[in-house]
């Protein structure tokens, strides 16, 4: 299931009877290559640019990613992490991330506002001890205010790699 076909993604949705929300922000990326360079780019030994990164055979090196989508991304980072934890605040897109993310024992998903998260307990429930790393595709109404949330919390993220859609 290629989840950047936008043929797909529109049968997708209308399977769980569901569009893109406004409210959200939401857009789901239609360009395949995009959510590889971004997880790429977010991984251990990626450069700053578009470079990829390699997967990590430690296991203590784990991913945040915000806003999930349909799950597009959440599939590369669990090739490069050990684990992936995925904050999703819609929560009909839940069903659809158990179904397109069913393959993937090393991802967890989670239905909140990451805004309004705990994210120091986030953080203390699901990585202590672990190299964080932290993805996501952003509205771009939203971008200042989780990364203040995350620059405030004062949590040891290894890297935030964001991708910020022009609006």
């Amino acid at each position: 299931m290629n989840l950047c076909n936008p043929a797909y993604v529109r049968e997708l949705l209308q399977r769980y009877s569901l569009a893109p929300q406004k409210c959200f922000g939401q857009n789901f990326l239609i360009n395949a290559d995009i959510p590889a360079r971004i997880a790429g780019s977010s991984a251990l030994g990626a450069d700053c640019g578009w470079g990829g990164g390699y997967p990590c055979d430690d296991e203590n090196v784990c991913a945040l990613e915000i806003g999930p989508g349909l799950g597009a991304m959440t599939r590369e980072l669990s090739e490069l992490y050990s684990k992936v934890v995925a904050v999703e605040i819609d929560k009909n897109l839940i069903p659809i991330l158990a179904d397109t993310l069913s393959a993937y024992d090393n991802v967890e998903v989670i239905n909140s506002d990451i805004m309004k998260t705990d994210i120091k307990s986030l953080f203390m429930e699901k990585f202590a001890g672990h190299d964080v790393y932290v993805c996501a595709n952003l509205p771009y109404y939203i971008t200042t205010p989780i990364l203040m949330l995350l620059l405030e919390s004062r949590l040891p993220f290894k890297k935030m790699t964001f991708m910020v859609q022009k609006e």
